[in-house]
């Protein structure tokens, strides 16, 4: 007003005004800034629709599609549409934007079917408050508070995620629920006496093997059904894990390429069968269950092993694979957490500290096996028709915290035991490795 600035205030909650000096009058003169830059967007957006509406109205040349499955598109093409979405959350929302959008594509890749709730739930509550507080005489104050912000950007972050282009296929192709054998409840107690077990691992041994064999085998059971099915354990050893299996009528076969140190211990080793697991002494197709439990991050070529586990498993059969990540609290067995500060370092420090070597001995006996790089490879087999992905968990969660192990970066820590369930699909992922082991001369358990 003549040449002095006004101070802006905010009138009912939203309306824009000017406080006014007291004393004499003057001329008020109001530039609208933005109202250049509005009307030309306006006249953009005008154009748009027409050349929209053009390009509708243009005859098109259809293209005839082929007969037959339809090809997987988008495996990783399209990962950079995340980047304008993480931008436009964090314009809306800043790091509260950015969380809930994390948040958003999390639940897609869990639970995808809840994204459509959720963001109707968000609008709705955002509303819900906004015109409560109309109807209550606070006028347009709530809209425009924290509550009502966070319900709709929470609501515009699940439709973001619902609305970005897919990678291809998910990781699970199949559910579990189709098939149940054996109920095997997930439940947090369980959790809790598999921890106190982990715990006198050393001290007990009876109790922490027979205790994890009896839960191993019940596992199993809920994929496939376990009587008169022929399995191989590879890594595994006689004792608890073989009187299980038996128990629940599998012919259970036992794999370790240290059989004849366990019959000098005076163990028994009937059916037992000594070999690699990167090289099975086993027939093509010849076993209904291949399973594995805590030894791929113990070979220095896993691939190598899961493309043997599910040669020998015949079609329609099932090939379990359960390890420790890593970057997992226990990723570096006992050298552990000090693995996570690099596993050269680890094993330096337990040398140190206990005079002797480790057992598990970094980049000798023990590798830094990532889920990342086992889902890398069942998408592979499964590219290849080998394989179908039954289930991703983590093998010691109760149920409602096993959507951790479909998060990438959060399963590697997160993750105690990573375990992906296949069903063996078409032929052979390895025939140059079947071709070596026609001429060893290993015992056949299939005989």
């Amino acid at each position: 007003m003549d040449g002095q600035e006004l101070r802006p205030v905010r009138v009912d909650g939203w309306q824009q005004a000017f406080a006014l000096p007291a004393g004499a009058g003057g001329t008020v003169i109001l530039r609208f800034t933005p109202d250049e830059p509005y009307r030309t967007g306006l006249a953009a957006g005008a154009g748009c629709i027409l050349l929209v509406v053009i390009l509708a109205l243009l005859p098109v040349r259809r293209r005839v599609t082929p007969a037959g499955p339809s090809p997987v598109r988008g495996s990783g093409r399209s990962w950079w549409m995340f980047v304008p979405l993480m931008v436009l959350a964090v314009v809306l929302g800043g790091p509260a934007g950015a969380a809930l959008l994390l948040s958003a594509l999390i639940v897609r890749q869990v639970r995808p079917s809840w994204l459509a709730p959720l963001a109707f739930a968000s609008a709705a509550a955002g509303i819900g408050v906004a015109v409560g507080g109309r109807l209550t005489g606070h006028g347009q104050e709530w809209a425009y508070g924290a509550v009502v912000q966070l319900a709709m950007l929470a609501a515009a972050c699940a439709v973001a995620a619902a609305a970005a282009p897919s990678s291809g296929k998910p990781e699970k192709e199949i559910s579990v629920d189709d098939q149940p054998i054996v109920e095997h409840r997930a439940t947090l107690g369980r959790s809790v006496r598999l921890f106190r077990t982990f715990l006198v691992e050393q001290s007990d041994p009876d109790r922490f093997y027979s205790m994890l064999a009896e839960d191993s085998v019940r596992q199993l059971g809920a994929y496939v059904d376990l009587n008169r099915a022929r399995v191989l354990d590879v890594g595994g050893g006689p004792g608890y894990f073989a009187s299980e299996f038996e128990k629940a009528g599998a012919s259970y076969h036992g794999l370790d390429p240290a059989v004849g140190d366990f019959a000098d211990a005076g163990a028994k080793v009937a059916g037992m069968v000594r070999g690699s697991g990167t090289a099975l002494p086993i027939r093509t197709g010849s076993l209904d269950v291949c399973y594995s439990s805590n030894v791929l991050e113990h070979v220095a070529e896993p691939e190598k092993m899961l493309d043997e586990m599910v040669r020998v498993t015949r079609p329609g059969g099932t090939v379990f694979v359960s390890f420790t990540p890593w970057w997992s609290p226990h990723g570096g067995h006992e050298t552990g957490p000090w693995h996570l500060l690099g596993g050269e370092r680890a094993r330096r420090r337990y040398l140190r500290k206990f005079g002797r070597e480790p057992k598990n001995r970094y980049m000798e006996t023990l590798f830094p096996v990532s889920a990342a790089r086992m889902m890398r490879w069942a998408r592979a087999a499964r590219r290849a028709g080998a394989v179908t992905v039954v289930d991703v968990i983590p093998r010691y969660h109760p149920w409602w915290a096993q959507w951790v192990a479909s998060v990438p970066v959060l399963r590697e820590f997160a993750t105690w035991n990573f375990t992906v369930v296949f069903r063996r699909e078409g032929e052979s992922v390895s025939t140059i490795v079947q071709e070596d082991v026609a001429r060893v001369s290993l015992p056949d358990v299939t005989q």
